[in-house]
């Protein structure tokens, strides 16, 4: 394991009590061919297992993402991130419609749509016109759907874990290990876009994303043994919805031997755990939007159809949202 990986180590020690951490990275060619590769979290997070993936292609690699985080917040700033920090913490409950927290872990349970250029752009459009990111209009479709099938009529809270790349240092453009830390959106399922989108935009708060990056680094100090000692006592009291993730929009327009290189590229983060049982990832590859999802089979195990159920649900309420009758996935 790579040194200072303090979220592999909590991945790794997981995983000794049947919770899983696989990421699939499935990239699609221009000749047809599909191919799946899997990642575990304790060794690389999402960027990195797309890093992995991209060293097997002909050509160039590709750098990942860095960003630059202001060291001195303004009050204002430190304030919302801490208030951030706390609710993170506080206990959530997500009731299901169907749920048996018995059944064990497996990777399988996944579903993916690749968009056309055409219908992505449509996407992207749409999002401009409302005024928010696609990350809101991705995730507020999602919600939408997995709520009305998945949860309690009663479930009103929804609560995400949004990943938060942490490369800040030069020299980290090719670092693979976990350098993510994660903020907490916590919303109510009758929202409307535009205010979930106001919300992601609060809470993308570097100190916010600071402070879970330094408890994740806290934990792994109390080492193996205590770490599998607390993971074997957690119970499903804070259970929360799921984990999205958007890996980034990646476009190559003067880079050579692009035609050996993938056309569409989707990422599939873990839904490892029953309180924590979705994963769901988008991305935009050289204009091909994605999107997909892993189900923990607490959620669908006597339903391995249901992860494809719920994505043909969220491209119909997405040619609603853009008012086209036409397929929007790529045949």
């Amino acid at each position: 394991m790579a040194k200072n990986n303090s979220l592999g180590l909590i991945f790794r020690v997981d995983k000794q009590v049947g919770r899983g951490d696989v990421i699939d990275i499935i990239s699609d060619f221009a000749d047809g061919s599909v191919v799946r590769k899997q990642f575990h979290h304790e060794f690389c997070d999402g960027l990195g297992a797309l890093f992995l993936s991209a060293q097997e292609w002909s050509g160039s690699s590709i750098t990942l993402p860095s960003r630059r985080i202001r060291i001195t917040p303004s009050l204002r700033q430190f304030v919302s991130g801490f208030r951030g920090f706390v609710e993170d913490l506080a206990p959530h409950e997500t009731k299901w419609k169907v749920y048996d927290s018995t059944q064990p872990y497996s990777p399988d349970l996944i579903a993916r749509r690749v968009f056309s250029h055409s219908s992505s752009d449509l996407i992207l459009q749409t999002a401009r016109v409302k005024g928010v990111s696609v990350n809101a209009l991705m995730l507020w479709h999602l919600n939408s759907v997995i709520s009305n099938l998945l949860m309690s009529p009663d479930q009103i809270s929804c609560h995400w874990v949004v990943p938060v790349n942490m490369r800040r240092r030069r020299g980290e453009e090719s670092r693979t290990e976990n350098r993510i830390s994660s903020v907490g959106l916590h919303f109510n399922k009758n929202w409307d876009v535009k205010r979930l989108a106001d919300l992601y935009t609060s809470k993308l708060n570097p100190i916010h994303a600071f402070a879970n990056e330094i408890l994740t680094e806290m934990l792994a100090l109390l080492g193996e043994e205590k770490l599998l000692k607390l993971a074997q006592s957690r119970g499903g009291s804070n259970s929360w919805t799921g984990i999205f993730t958007n890996l980034g929009q990646w476009n190559f327009p003067n880079l050579p031997q692009m035609h050996r290189w993938p056309e569409a590229v989707s990422i599939t983060p873990p839904g490892g755990t029953p309180v924590l049982p979705i994963g769901a990832g988008i991305m935009t590859w050289r204009g091909h939007l994605s999107v997909s999802i892993r189900l923990h089979p607490a959620l669908s195990a006597h339903e391995p159809r249901l992860p494809e159920a719920l994505l043909d649900g969220v491209k119909n309420s997405l040619e609603r949202e853009i008012g086209k009758t036409t397929s929007l996935l790529r045949e």
